[in-house]
């Protein structure tokens, strides 16, 4: 399984992003590997479609499950069209908290 997690910086004691669409950066752990690593969010300063363009950017990785603070209501749409889990975590959680959590 391939888990995104939104996150403000790139490391894994970086608080969960809670803008999905806005995020900076993407923890993205594989579960059967243990592999953590991080991408940029190429769209977050997209206008109107960040969301949607970080979606594909997610689906292209084979991303499953998405965690974030909040999802917009298009991201949403899209993601259960795709079969993507969404998450929402409260503030103040990590990147590190969540993996903990899954293994």
């Amino acid at each position: 399984m391939i888990v995104a997690i939104s996150a403000s910086h790139s490391d894994l004691l970086a608080p969960v992003d809670l803008h999905f669409g806005r995020s900076p950066f993407f923890g993205i752990y594989d579960t059967a590997t243990r592999v953590l690593s991080f991408v940029e969010n190429r769209e977050m300063d997209n206008s109107k479609e960040a969301g949607r363009f970080v979606v594909e950017q997610l689906l292209e990785l084979g991303t499953t499950v998405v965690v974030a603070g909040r999802f917009g209501n298009k991201v949403v749409e899209i993601l259960r069209s795709k079969g993507v889990q969404m998450v929402v975590v409260a503030q103040g959680q990590t990147v590190e908290y969540i993996i903990n959590r899954i293994k």
